[in-house]
């Protein structure tokens, strides 16, 4: 298995909170214009140039490109069903959420090719996009997730889904959305219904999540301007209304299971971020309700993380959660993910 991994990918971090969850429509994502504090132009061109994809043509069982709001605010909302090609569903499902710094990537980009190998495991993949922090602040984000989920439950049928029990895999951006997501499970102020799916669940089950964010005001400061961008003002003139996007703050005794991932070496995300939520989760829960995986001197989207023999031995804590038993459909075999570098890239 090979991993082509962007220079730009060591990018990542940092997320909060523009509008109290619930307080307002689909569309009211505005930003405090007296308290922009940072230089939106340098942002961007950080996370400025194109980005791999997969070669989406070498999944043969597929349907792309599903809208999964009532209306659309941005075609961001859209999710990809790809199926293992050996079996005949309905397929348990993992749902994957990719990284960026919430202010970039996308559902079918290289950097989520490592999770991609789920496929011939037995499940179906559910990769889902969402708006970034350039078309809408948060909590935006969180309520496409949360609705795609929902979406997911009312359609079950018609895409041949199995959704009793949801996993849900993020990587770093994407790992903080996923462990919101198990945060917030039944929690009405963090839903938008009228979104979407209004009579089904957005719970899930479980969360791998690797590199993640989960105490947002004590990131880095040079993670402040992309903490800034997505919140829509300075989160250090409000830090309790940060708090409000951190799964750490939000962490109950009914928090599902978890399995945290990380490098100890990561200067964009600390490690300290998994292990306080470790602490926090087991503490509230009263047992081993949330599990850390260890690399040492790993950095951020370090290729020890990212390689298959992780890739399997994180899919066993999701194989717990689907079975009683043992995964039938487990194999040693690693499917191989392409690439496509297109015409211009031949020479990489």
């Amino acid at each position: 298995m090979r991993f082509f991994t962007v220079g730009i990918f060591a990018v990542i971090v940092a997320v909060s909170c523009t509008k109290v969850p619930g307080s307002g429509s689909a569309g009211e994502f505005k930003s405090e214009p007296d308290s922009l504090a940072f230089d939106t132009t340098l942002v961007d061109s950080m996370f400025a140039g194109s980005i791999l994809r997969l070669d989406m043509e070498q999944f043969t069982k597929k349907v792309m490109n599903i809208p999964y709001t009532k209306e659309a605010l941005s075609n961001r909302q859209q999710l990809d069903i790809l199926y293992p090609e050996e079996t005949i569903g309905p397929y348990k499902v993992i749902v994957l959420i990719h990284g960026g710094g919430w202010l970039s990537g996308d559902k079918q980009s290289e950097t989520m090719a490592p999770l991609f190998e789920v496929l011939n495991q037995g499940y179906a993949v559910v990769s889902v996009n969402y708006r970034l922090s350039g078309d809408a602040r948060w909590p935006a984000q969180l309520y496409d997730v949360k609705t795609a989920i929902r979406f997911l439950r009312e359609n079950a049928d018609t895409y041949r889904l199995d959704v009793a029990e949801i996993v849900v895999w993020g990587v770093d951006a994407g790992g903080h959305l996923a462990l919101m997501l198990a945060a917030t499970n039944d929690l009405p102020d963090y839903e938008l219904p009228e979104m979407g799916s209004a009579d089904y669940s957005s719970s899930v089950n479980g969360v791998i999540a690797w590199y993640a964010p989960t105490n947002l005001p004590s990131l880095p400061d040079k993670m402040l301007p992309m903490t800034n961008r997505l919140m829509g003002f300075n989160v250090l003139s409000n830090i309790d209304k940060v708090k409000l996007a951190s799964p750490l703050t939000l962490a109950s005794d009914s928090f599902p299971p978890v399995l945290l991932v990380h490098g100890t070496n990561d200067s964009i995300v600390p490690y300290q971020q998994s292990v306080d939520l470790l602490h926090r989760v087991n503490v509230l829960t009263g047992d081993l309700r949330a599990e850390l995986v260890t690399f040492e001197d790993a950095r951020h989207a370090d290729p020890l993380i990212r390689n298959s023999v992780n890739v399997l031995n994180n899919l066993d804590f999701a194989d717990k959660i689907y079975y009683t038993d043992k995964n039938p459909y487990r194999t040693t075999d690693v499917k191989n993910i392409r690439i496509d570098f297109g015409a211009d890239d031949e020479g990489f």
